[in-house]
Parts: structure tokens; C-alpha cells; sequence
């Protein structure tokens, strides 16, 4: 078995709204992990999870410069490309 695996998420050209809904599904369902994991981590341990905590502040952050960007590209009668590559690699604790 190899150590490292790659796939084609998404390879395309899009529409501004479909590309919002597809780009925002994407990065709310990261935020929503990372909010959970933030209130398990308080529940069970009673301290906040830091990483979680910036990783929701930096994909809020994301998701306001893809509106903005959408945005312009509805403006301008643009569509838009977008290619996501998952790389997962295994590795030792």
C-alpha cells in the first residue's frame, strides 16, 4: 500500500452562484468541525482548543474574501474556475 493518496475534488468551470454554493459548502462544513471540536474540547476538558479557534477566525476570513470575489465575477459576467486537489499522506505519530 502507498504512503500518499491524491484526488481531483473539484476541477471545473463555474458559475458565481455555483461556485459560491459549492465554495461555501465547503468551508462552512470545515467551520462546523472545527466549532464542534472546539465545544467537545470545553465540555470534556474545560479549555479552549487555540487551533480551533484560529482555524475558524482564518476560514471566516476565506469565506468573506470569496464572497467579495464572487462578487466581482458576477459584476464582470465572469465565470469561474476552480480546481481543488486532497492530498492525504500517512504518517507516524
Amino acid at each position: 500500500m502507498e504512503n500518499e493518496f491524491k484526488f481531483q475534488l473539484i476541477s471545473g468551470d463555474f458559475s458565481p452562484p455555483d461556485a459560491t454554493q459549492i465554495l461555501l459548502t465547503l468551508i462552512n462544513s470545515k467551520i462546523k468541525y472545527h466549532s464542534l471540536e472546539s465545544l467537545s474540547n470545553e465540555i470534556r476538558y474545560d479549555c479552549i482548543n487555540p487551533n480551533s479557534k484560529i482555524r475558524i477566525e482564518i476560514l471566516q476570513n476565506a469565506k468573506k474574501t470569496i464572497l467579495e470575489f464572487v462578487t466581482e465575477a458576477q459584476k464582470m459576467g465572469l465565470k469561474m474556475q476552480i480546481e481543488s486537489v486532497v492530498q492525504i499522506k500517512l504518517i507516524q505519530n
